[in-house]
């Protein structure tokens, strides 16, 4: 009840505009609260509106997250429209259902709650989700009132702690589509740590919780997990207020991109940091209106210059984006923290070559399947080929795991963690393929590239732009089967030039891809945004 009552007291004091002083025992509620002893989570889970296992089984991206689906469906699931049970699914009517999520309640706390109304919402589906729909006054949708005073509290007590030192510290809210362990969203992680490590407060917001998360807590950097479905709607005046908090708001990807318009009227300085390309783009075209959301930033940049092309297409005439290159560690972690990783033994002297990246079309690993069809046997011999990832397209999946029973030297391994990825890299690849048909700046490649292993990409990566054939990498001529072959060919005849090819391309890491230098950038980009702390939470709290 305390928590609740602190609640009220900080949205009266956001939608007054007055100041809030919480006492350093409310203070210390927030900053240990658990959202599995919330009032909110405690009714889901013994509500008999809700049933775990029928959530589970019907939400197959929850299931593989391995989230708690009692969680999920309180911070997600609701919002986006996520069926709680077979009870609701068959007593009540879409129409019903979503009449309810229309007055931006969680519906299985509000029918638990209001137990007359279910009851009228059953017996008489359409006319009673009308008259809710009808009723309904609250037009709008907020985030999560206590993640948002986690936040706050943190950002508070930063500030304090960085209040003298010589760089003014700036709150940066990180936006990220996903905490998937993909290229996107480890950008995002870099971008937050570095933005941490330039003395400046970042705080993550993501429309998908994911493994990457566990990154961003060894880090003490926060996340709030809100759906995009939020952006759907106005936002209301207690959330509005929350994000203008923000000195500065960066959108990481085109998915994030499209909250743009959402939150143009916040007073943040909103910046737009793209990696996507052709694939991408064009997937998303027909939901995200690019050339306006857009205009709502002030400023635009590309994790390369490959996306960079694509970025450019969507903005106002004169306006071009910047590039800004994400930078990776230069090394792994202390070997103490590592010794737990498995380690990969050489048993024979083949030539390890391995494709990295989610089994789906964009990939292109179909094309080096088919490419090793076309090498004689007594090239085949010397080598063995690895195709490591989770499954995105089944019907990739399929056609590699049949090829890889075909082949003896063909073998597939399902998706590593980010600290055993590296490890396999460093110990157990000479060789990494990247065929991909759509493929901005490939992370896989650039650790290849500090690893000082031999590179051979595509021409339609990021990464193809540093590549000088056969002296620091290999580029394939074309995306074809027979193209990939002859590379391979040629990589296999050039065995004792992998050690001056590794340094060359190494060369290409030190000069571009350092945390050095991508930290340097940043804190540029920051000292020239001009912005003046505003410290609305500071005077709030």
């Amino acid at each position: 009840m305390l928590i609740k009552r602190i609640i009220n007291r900080i949205k009266r004091g956001f939608k007054g505009g007055n100041t809030v002083k919480l006492t350093a025992t409310e203070k210390k509620l927030i900053e240990e609260f658990d959202i599995k002893k919330s009032r909110e989570y405690i009714i889901v889970r013994d509500s008999a509106l809700f049933d775990s296992d029928y959530y589970l089984k019907n939400n197959k991206d929850v299931s593989d997250a391995g989230m708690d689906p009692v969680e999920h469906y309180v911070i997600f699931g609701w919002k986006e429209n996520r069926v709680p049970s077979q009870t609701i699914n068959s007593l009540m009517s879409r129409a019903a259902y979503q009449a309810v999520v229309d007055k931006n309640v969680n519906p299985v706390i509000y029918l638990d709650t209001h137990p007359q109304e279910y009851k009228a919402l059953c017996s008489n589906k359409a006319t009673q989700a009308a008259a809710i729909v009808q009723h309904n006054e609250i037009g709008t949708t907020s985030f999560h009132m206590l993640p948002m005073l986690n936040v706050m509290m943190y950002s508070y007590k930063q500030f304090k702690e960085k209040a003298n030192s010589r760089i003014k510290p700036q709150h940066v809210l990180v936006v990220s589509h996903t905490l998937e362990n993909t290229g996107a969203p480890r950008a995002a992680f870099l971008l937050a740590k570095t933005l941490k490590e330039c003395g400046h407060i970042p705080i993550v917001l993501s429309f998908k919780n994911g493994p990457i998360k566990n990154d961003f807590a060894k880090e003490g950097i926060p996340v709030l997990l809100e759906p995009l479905s939020t952006f759907s709607k106005k936002l209301d005046s207690t959330t509005l207020r929350f994000l203008n908090g923000f000195d500065c708001i960066i959108l990481n990807t085109i998915v994030s991109l499209q909250i743009a318009e959402k939150i143009k009227q916040t007073s943040a300085y909103k910046i737009a940091w793209i990696h996507e390309g052709k694939f991408e783009f064009e997937k998303s075209a027909s939901t995200i209106d690019y050339k306006k959301n857009f205009s709502c930033v002030s400023d635009v940049f590309a994790g390369g210059y490959y996306a960079k092309r694509f970025v450019d297409q969507y903005l106002e005439e004169g306006r071009e984006s910047k590039v800004l290159l994400y930078g990776i560690e230069s090394s792994q972690k202390p070997e103490e923290e590592t010794e737990n990783i498995e380690v990969f033994e050489r048993t024979d002297d083949k030539i390890k070559f391995s494709v990295l990246g989610t089994i789906c079309e964009r990939k292109g690993q179909d094309v080096v399947l088919d490419a090793l069809e076309l090498l004689p046997p007594e090239l085949t011999d010397k080598i063995q080929i690895d195709f490591v990832g989770s499954v995105r397209e089944e019907a990739a999946y399929k056609s590699l795991t049949q090829k890889a029973e075909q082949y003896p030297f063909i073998n597939y391994i399902p998706e590593m963690k980010l600290d055993a990825l590296l490890s396999y890299m460093a110990s157990d690849m000479d060789v990494l393929l990247v065929p991909s048909r759509d493929d901005p700046m490939p992370i896989v490649a650039t650790e290849a590239m500090r690893l000082s292993k031999v590179v051979a990409v595509s021409k339609n990566t990021g990464t193809y732009g540093f590549i000088t054939n056969g002296v620091n990498g290999y580029v394939f001529d074309e995306l074809t089967p027979e193209s990939v072959a002859e590379t391979i060919k040629c990589i296999i005849e050039d065995k004792s030039k992998f050690s001056s090819i590794g340094e060359s391309v190494n060369k290409v890491y030190t000069d571009n891809f350092t945390l050095d230098t991508f930290k340097n950038n940043i804190a540029h980009i920051m000292n020239n945004l001009n912005i003046i702390s505003r410290g609305l939470w500071n005077d709030l709290l």
